[in-house]
C-alpha cells in the first residue's frame, strides 16, 4: 500500500517535524513545532532566515525540506546529538534498541524492564500515585479466575459458580496481563 501525500505538521508533511538521514546513514528526529524551538533548530543547523519567518508557509516547505536534508546529512548523528543536546531545538537520535536501553535517559526512568531472561520496555503510561509499576510477568496476588473476573466487572461471587473461567476475546487477555 502506497502512503498518502504529505499534508498537515503532524503527519510528516512539515519539514521540521519529520526524521533525516544523517552522514553515518542514521537517524535523528525533529520536532520543533512551536517557533522558538524552530528558530534555534534553524540558528544551530544553520538555516536561512525566510524558513524562520516562513515556517508555516506551505509553498516554503519543499525547498526547506531540500535545505535541512542536505545540511543534516553533512553531520552523523552522534554529531548532531552533541549539537543539539543541551539546547530547546527539539531534536534527538533515532536510537536502535540495543541504544535504547543503553541510553541514560531511559536508564534513568527504568524504561526498560526485566521479563524473565528477556528485557523488555516498562509498561506505559506509569502513574506515581499508584508507586513503582509492576514488572511483567512477576507475581501476583490476585489468581487467574479471579483477575479475569475482576477485570470484566463481574463479582467475587459469580466468578465461584463457574469451574473455568475462560477471558472470552483477545482484548480481555491482554487487560489480564497488564494487571500482573
Amino acid at each position: 500500500m502506497e502512503r498518502q501525500a504529505r499534508r498537515e505538521p503532524l503527519d510528516s508533511g512539515a519539514p521540521f517535524y519529520d526524521t533525516y538521514e544523517t552522514s553515518d546513514g542514521r537517524h535523528i528526529a525533529i520536532g520543533c513545532l512551536e517557533p522558538q524551538f524552530f528558530a534555534e533548530f534553524a540558528r544551530l543547523l544553520p538555516l536561512d532566515e525566510r524558513f524562520v519567518s516562513g515556517q508555516y508557509d506551505k509553498a516554503l516547505w519543499p525547498p526547506m525540506r531540500a535545505a535541512i536534508a542536505d545540511r543534516v546529512r553533512r553531520k552523523s548523528r552522534d554529531d548532531w546529538d552533541l549539537l543539539f543536546t543541551q539546547t530547546d531545538a527539539c531534536v534527538a537520535p533515532v536510537l536502535s534498541l540495543h541504544e535504547a536501553k543503553q541510553h541514560p535517559h531511559n536508564r534513568a526512568r527504568n524504561s526498560f524492564v526485566m521479563a524473565g531472561a528477556l528485557e523488555r520496555p516498562a509498561p506505559a503510561p506509569r502513574s506515581p500515585a499508584r508507586g513503582r509499576h509492576r514488572r511483567p510477568g512477576s507475581p501476583t496476588t490476585i489468581s487467574p479466575r479471579r483477575r479475569c473476573w475482576h477485570v470484566s466487572g463481574f463479582r467475587k461471587t459469580r466468578s465461584t459458580t463457574l469451574s473455568n473461567p475462560v477471558c472470552l476475546t483477545d482484548n480481555w487477555r491482554k487487560k489480564i496481563h497488564l494487571l500482573r
